[in-house]
This record gives structure tokens, sequence and C-alpha cells, in this order.
């Protein structure tokens, strides 16, 4: 009986099945229809993308070679020659292609190396030749393919053109009339290409989007007509076989079910019918045959253990009445031999009735009798250690069968699980995918009789739910366990351990305001690159990079505005440089690029070019824009340095030289530099001892009264006799003084020294004498205001002494700079402004502050003649010097003529060596009395 019903059932299924494929083969046959479609019209408008790719590729090489052709015109350069010849192959390779499709029988293998040779994407050539091939005669690619012949017969033109030149140059006897005549012609043409390549872009445009169009409109079409077809062909099937389908749906989630607990029992429960079935695993489980046991709930009842039943029946009611959300009970049950087995029952509720109540349970027995009897020798033997198990802070397990069976309390609770939900897991259901391989091959190596593998190690947990993962420190070792190899484990909770080293390791390794690689990190990738490029032979380029006057950013907006800008550039730096590339912070405002696997240096020009064009564009961080440049230094790995330190240090040399030339440039590193820096480090340790041992000296020029001839004025120089270089130039060294930061100690001892001379000269020469002493930029960030306190002890006026300062001190000015310029005019010091003309001249500073004179340049007296515009400079300075109510002093004068052509301009002051050359003091005195002043 129960044969023929399995024989009914597999028929039906079978007709089922037959009537299935004969009412979905029109979905087969339009899904298929559209996904050909699909692929056909993806496949061409990504033909179409590539060309319009190659058409960028076209037009950059085409522009490039019109670049290197007319430095060619200009330098004659065979390397610019070449590296026309290497741009223009790009369009010329198009053209090959196009000629090999056009022909009665296209050249495939040709076109396809053309076009790759041209620059496009081999994985984009065999689509683009399939579209020219299938639609070259077409509206849709007709148009871009006349432009594109056009293009080309220009190409050929530039071509011609250019053989033409390159053999006039070549011959030796250039005319470069003739070149310029051949270069305009090239140019002309150049100018005539560039609506012609927009044509054929636009053309491949309107040709993808008609293409679009049309795909669009034909799938939509055809998917109307399936949902159509779907709706009716559903409601039919759904109408005739509804009872069929519950019927494999419920035999579905059946054995699925069963399939999942395979080494479990499973039962499935009937609530409305009260009928139970077994599977075979669930009666073999207790000792019972295939035909035994009587389908119901009655019968079921009367295999639990009667002091459990109550406690199964209060749980399973609350399941399926939905006061509970899950169903999972120890209990014990009969087995044939009479004995009770416990066992761990799990259900889940698979269908409902209409009134949504439970309608099938269908669940599974999972054998826990030697976990309870472990549990039971555990309290018989040692109470007391098993509270110490249960009161431990780490996590204890015992594990057979690839399966967690058996664990303390705070296991379980640390995943996130009750006890009864995790004693049986699987590992694959507690351990991470990542470390479960390894977990399994020591699981097996522990079990077995080789040598055990390491104990203790760390792994990655699953929480319940399997989302979200915890860091576990573990100690594993071989154990016997109810007579059977286990491996017992003692795991700890080390996630915020983990967290804690990983955010040590990113505060170390990574800058905390930019998040770019710091000063440790970059080392490290450096040093790596550099091992891996011995290998390979290829080389690196590592740029030092310093913001220009981001300190006004600073001093005028605020640090927070200059983090903020540090912050957007290095947003920027990441942007010009490859994925492979690493940018870092140093500190401050210095970065520094690593440019890795560079074969040679025209790479790390164009970074350092895109670079300085990224960062002089305007951050817009508030309400107005700020504006920044940078100076750059490169230097290349091996031909450079090959260490870290070296190419560090190189790098930043060419990144002084580079500010030195101007900022917002780039600079290569050269030996030379080396060298420089060498010989400034050098002269930088003996300023430091310099005056101690009596090494400077001041020297004085007299200043002379052009209305009277009276010298009552002289300027203070200094002067370093070194001991074995001999007399080095100011020039040299009072740089050095500013960035060391010995031009503060410098510049008190010049000042000391002036005037105990000017006190003398008082007292000898005329009581209204004045020396001028210089004051560089970098003295007045000193807050100290030492020169009028010692002038006050000494007893001398204010006006016994001038300050020479520089208009870039005028510039830069801080409220600092103006409130010692104004403590100056309070304590009757004169203030002039040296060098005048050269600078930035701005007439509004010398309105805002107090200048008592002006000191024109000697660049403007030396070429002086009457009728030079220089003389004219002179006289405009002069009189605009005098309507400001403040005095001129000329310097560098050198002839009578000037100082001639000064006194009738109407000049104050002359400085120079027609009166006298800087001199020592007795000199200077006889000097003086020589001239009877």
């Amino acid at each position: 009986m129960n044969i023929k019903k399995s024989l009914i059932q597999l028929f039906n299924i079978t007709a089922v099945s037959k009537q299935l494929i004969q009412t979905i083969w029109p979905f087969c046959f339009i899904v298929a229809l559209l996904l050909f479609l699909g692929v056909v019209s993806m496949s061409a408008l990504s033909a179409v993308r590539a060309y319009v790719s190659g058409e960028s590729f076209w037009s950059k090489s085409q522009k490039e070679s019109i670049y290197h052709l007319n430095r060619y015109a200009e330098t004659h350069a065979e390397l610019d020659y070449q590296q026309f010849l290497l741009e223009i192959e790009v369009p010329l390779q198009d053209k090959v292609a196009r000629l090999a499709l056009q022909k009665s029988k296209p050249n495939i293998m040709q076109a396809n190396n053309a076009f790759i040779k041209a620059k496009n994407n081999p994985d984009d050539v065999s689509g683009m030749v399939t579209l020219f091939l299938n639609f070259q005669h077409t509206s849709l690619m007709k148009p871009s393919i006349e432009h594109w012949e056009q293009g080309d017969q220009m190409i050929e033109q530039i071509v011609e053109l250019v053989e033409q030149m390159h053999r006039h140059i070549a011959g030796g006897d250039a005319n470069q009339e003739k070149v310029n005549q051949l270069i305009a012609q090239v140019n002309q043409i150049n100018f005539q290409l560039t609506p012609v390549e927009d044509a054929f872009s636009n053309a491949l445009g309107d040709a993808s989007r008609k293409a679009q169009t049309l795909i669009v409109t034909f799938m939509i079409a055809l998917t109307i007509v399936l949902m159509a077809i779907g709706v009716f062909l559903t409601r039919r099937l759904v109408l005739k076989d509804i009872k069929l389908l519950d019927a494999i749906r419920l035999n579905e989630e059946r054995w699925k079910f069963a399939l999942d607990g395979a080494r479990d029992g499973v039962w499935d429960w009937n609530v409305m019918t009260k009928e139970v079935t077994y599977s075979s695993q669930w009666k073999e489980m207790l000792g019972y045959d295939e035909d035994e046991l009587i389908a119901s709930v009655t019968e079921w009842e009367k295999l639990v253990h009667p002091e459990d039943l109550p406690h199964v029946l209060k749980s399973l009611k609350e399941y399926i009445t939905g006061k509970s959300q899950r169903y999972a009970v120890e209990h014990r049950i009969l087995c044939k031999n009479g004995d009770y087995k416990w066992v761990l029952s799990r259900g889940k509720v698979v269908s409902f009735t209409e009134k949504g109540k439970s309608e099938r349970v269908v669940g599974t027995h999972t054998d826990i009798n030697d976990i309870k009897k472990i549990e039971a020798a555990l309290r018989e033997s040692d109470s007391n250690q098993r509270a110490l198990l249960e009161a431990m802070v780490d996590g204890v397990f015992v594990a057979q069968d690839y399966r967690f069976i058996f664990c303390n309390p705070i296991l379980p609770k640390i995943l996130g699980y009750s006890y009864e939900e995790f004693v049986g897991l699987p590992f694959e259901k507690v351990v991470a995918p990542a470390y479960l391989d390894m977990w399994n091959q020591r699981f097996l190596l522990r079990i077995g009789d080789d040598v055990e593998p390491v104990k203790h190690y760390q792994a990655e947990f699953l929480m319940k739910g399997g989302e979200q993962s915890i860091w576990m420190d573990l100690h594993a070792s071989r154990v016997e366990f109810r007579g059977r190899r286990s491996v017992l484990g003692i795991v700890r909770d080390i996630s915020k351990q983990k967290q804690a080293e990983d955010l040590i390791w990113q505060q170390a390794n990574f800058d905390a305001l930019t998040s770019l690689p710091n000063r440790r990190m970059f080392r490290d990738r450096l040093e790596q690159e550099i091992r891996k490029l011995e290998r390979t032979g290829l080389s690196l380029a590592v740029m030092f990079l310093d913001l220009d006057h981001f300190k006004e950013v600073n001093d005028t907006m605020g640090h927070d505005k200059g983090d903020d800008l540090l912050k957007a550039v290095a947003v920027r730096l990441k942007g010009c440089v490859r994925e492979t590339d690493t940018v870092a912070r140093l500190g401050g405002d210095e970065f520094v690029v690593l440019l890795s696997e560079m074969d040679g240096i025209t790479n790390s020009k164009r970074i350092a070019e895109n670079i300085l064009t990224q960062l002089i564009k305007p951050f817009e961080l508030g309400a107005e824009p700020i504006y920044i440049s940078a100076s750059i230094g490169i230097t290349l790995y091996p031909s450079d340095a090959i260490d870290f330190d070296s190419l560090l240090k190189n790098a930043d040399q060419a990144m002084y030289v580079a500010k030195a030339a101007g900022r917002n440039r780039y600079s290569y590193f050269t030996p030379s530099m080396q060298v420089a820096a060498q010989s400034r480090m050098r002269l930088a340790n003996d300023l430091r001892h310099a005056a101690e041992r009596n090494e400077f000296k001041l020297v004085y020029q007299p200043i002379i009264e052009m209305a009277t001839g009276k010298i009552l004025k002289a300027e203070a120089l200094i002067r370093w006799h070194h001991p074995q270089l001999g007399l080095i130039s100011p020039n040299e060294f009072i740089p050095i003084a500013e960035d060391t930061g010995l031009i503060y100690e410098l510049g008190e001892w010049v000042f000391h020294e002036a005037i105990q001379q000017v006190k003398k000269w008082r007292e000898m020469l005329h009581p209204a004498f004045q020396i001028s002493i210089n004051k560089s930029p970098v003295q007045f960030k000193n807050p100290s205001l030492t020169w009028i306190h010692h002038l006050e002890n000494t007893g001398l006026p204010g006006g016994s002494i001038v300050v020479e300062i520089t208009e870039s001190s005028l510039l830069d000015a801080t409220d600092s700079v103006a409130s010692k310029l104004l403590k100056f005019r309070d304590a009757g010091i004169q203030v002039a402004i040296d060098d005048f003309g050269t600078g930035y001249s701005s007439l509004s500073y010398l309105k805002k502050y107090d200048i008592d004179y002006i000191k024109i340049d000697q660049s403007f007296v030396k070429n002086m003649a009457t009728d030079s515009n220089d003389i004219g400079l002179c006289e405009a300075i002069i009189l605009m010097a005098h309507k400001l109510g403040m005095q001129v002093i000329a310097e560098g004068v050198e002839t009578q003529a000037q100082y001639t052509l000064l006194a009738d301009a109407g000049c104050d002051y002359a400085q120079g060596y027609l009166l006298s050359k800087p001199t020592t003091p007795e000199a200077f005195e006889s000097f003086w009395h020589s001239r009877g002043d």
C-alpha cells in the first residue's frame, strides 16, 4: 500500500515537472533574448566608450607631439624630434587600424595590434573592431568615421611638413626662417584639428545616445510582454496546483531541517492532528526499530521522564502560542532498554493556519547524555573544583568531533549565547572563517598521535548571529575526556587589548592631524622599496616638500585654520600621486613623497609640476580663500644615495635650493648642494664660537651731509675674520646666522660695540654724532627691548643711533614689529629703510610707520646719468620722501658726477667709496680730522 502511494506521488511530481517545463519555456526564451540583447548592447556601448577613450589618447598624443615639435623648432635637439615621433605614433596607429578594417577583406589581426599600439586597453580592442565592422556604414558610426578620416589627412600633412623640417635641420645649415614657416604651417593645421576632434567626440556621443535609446525602448517593450505572460501563466499554474505546491513546500522544509540536523534525531509534530513522526536517526538514538512507536503526542509524552514532563510541556506551549521566542529544553527520554537518556530538544514552527496559529513544529533531539554524566561526575568528584571553574573569568571548553561539548558558564556569556545554545555548536559557528582552517588543523593534530602543535595563540571568535567577532587569547591542550582524546581550551577576551594595540600602532606610524604616514612609517616603506628595487633594478624618487609662507597663515588666521590647511594639502598631495606611492608628513608644514618603481626622472618631474599646480589653487577653508605655494626638493635612488637618511638629507638640501631660488618651484639634488651644505654647516659651527674668539670687528663708513659737507653720521658694518678662510662677506654668514638663530647674539654684539663707539665719538668728534645699525627682520621676533634699556643705562639719547631695517620687515610686520617701531620712536631712536626700491616699496608702509630716512639702493645710483631713468627714479624718491617728511641717503656713491646729480636732485646725504670705504675706528677718526669737520 505504501509503495503504491509513493509511486503515485512520484508520478504526480513528474507530471507537474513536465507541465512546468511546458509552461515556462516562453519565459526562458524571452529571458535568453533579453540577456543576449543586454550583452550585445553593453558590448556596443562599451566599445563606443572605448572609442571615446581612444579619441582622448589620440587628441592628447597629437597635442603632445605638437608641443615637442615646437620645442624642436626652437632647440633643434634630436631628442625633441624623437619625442614628437613617439607621440604622433598614436594617431598613425589608429589610422593603420582603420584602414585595415576598411579593406574588402578586413585584416583583424593588424587592426588589433595597431589599436593596442595606439594605447587602447587590450580588453577593449576586440569590441572596438566588432563595432567598426558591423556599424561602419550605418548612421550611428558613419559620421564619426568621416571625421576620423579628415583628422588622419591633417596628421599626414603635419608629418610631411615635419619630415621637411627634420631634413632641413639635420642638414646642418638650418635656416631658422624656413623652420619658422614650417612650424607655422603645422600650428595652423593643429588649430584646424581641434574642431575635427570635437566633432568626432560629439558624433560618438550622439551614436551612443541613439543606440542606448533604441535598446532601452526595445527592452522595456519585451519586459512588459514578459510580465503580462508571466502574470497569466503564474495565475493559471497557482490556481491549478496550489495544493501540490504546498505539499512540496512542506516536504522541502521538513527535509531541509532534517538535513541541517543530520547528526541529531528529527521529529515532526502536527499540532492540529496531534501526530508526531520521527526520523530513523531519532529512533536509533533511543534504540527503537523503524516500525516501533505510535505517531501521537500522547505516546510521546509517555516517553518523557515524569519529572521533566511538566517543564517540557510548559516550554512547548509557551513557544507555539508565541509567548517565547524559542524552544530549547533539556530533558530525559525513555530508551527501549528502559534507561533514560538526556537530550537537548529544539523546535521551530514551520507552518501556520489561516488564523496565524502554529500548525506544524519540526525539531531535533541532540544526545547530551555524556555531557550530563560529565557534569554529574564533576559535581560528585570535586564540587570545589566545579565552583572554581564556574567562577573563572576566562572561558573553558572541551571539544570533540569538531564541536564544543562542554564549557563553563562564562564562555557562552562572552559570545552572547545561553549555555544550552552553546553546547553542541560546531566549530564553524564559533570560530571566525579566517581562522577556521587553522583551528581545525590544530584540533586534528591535537587529538591524533602527532607532536602536539603550539598551545598558545590568538584567534577570532564569532558572536551569536555571526555579524560581530571578538579576539580571544587561547591556551589549548590535549586531554582524555570520558575515555576519548579531546581538546581542553582556556580562552580570554583580548578585544580591548587588540584595539589598544591597533591604536598604539596607528599613533606610532601615522600623523594624527592628516592621517598620513609619519616619519617612522615613511622610513619603513622607503626601506622596503629599496630592498625591492635591489632586485628589479628600477629607481625611486623622494620629494621633500615645504609650504611657502605657511607661518603667515598661522599668525594671521590662527592655528586651527593652519591645521585645516595642512589637512587639505594632504588630500591634494595624495590626489597627485599613484596609489602605489606614499605621501607622508614629517611635522609642521613639511611633507615627503615617495615615488616607487620609477624608470627615469620624467615621471617625477611631471608629478612635481602637478603638485605645484594643485597647491597654488585657492583653498576654500572659510570666508576668504587661502593661497599658498610649495618648494620641492627631489633626489633619486640609487644615483644620488642608497639609504633613507642620505636620501632624505639630499631632498631637504634640494628643497632649500628651490626655496632660495624664489619658492613655488622644484629642484633636483646635485653633489654641489652637498658640498655647499657641508660648507654652510662648518661656517655655522665656526660662527657659534666666533664672538668668544674675538673674530668679529666693526668697520664704519662715513655719511656726508650734502648741503654742508659735514660728516656727523656713519654706518656700522660687521666683518668676520675667519682664522682659516680669511675675511668672510656678511652676505655669506648673516643668512646662516638668521637661519640658526645666532643673529640675536650677533645683533646684540654689534649694538653694544656701536654704542660704545658713538659714545666715544660724541665726546671726541661732535656731540650730535650718530651711528646707523642694521637690524635683521629675524631680530624683530625677539620680544625683548634690550637696545632701548641699554641706551638708557649708558646715558646716551635715542638720537645717537639710527636703526636700519629692510622693506621686508615692514611687509611682514606683525603687531609685535609695529609696537617695537613705535617704542623706538618714543625713545627718540630714528629708523631708516635700507636698500629702498629693491623690495616692495609700498607707500602704505611709509605712511603707517614713522620712518626718518630712506636709503636709495646703490643699484640706482650706480647707473645714474643725466638722461637716464635711474636719475628720474632717484628724483622721484627724493621728492616723495621730502613730501612725507623724511630725509634721503644715497648709497654707493662712487663718482663726482653721481654726487653732483644727487645734490642737484635735493638728496640730503651721500654714502660711498667716493668719500671713504668702510674703515676701522682709528682710520675713521683720522679721516674726520683731515676734513676739518
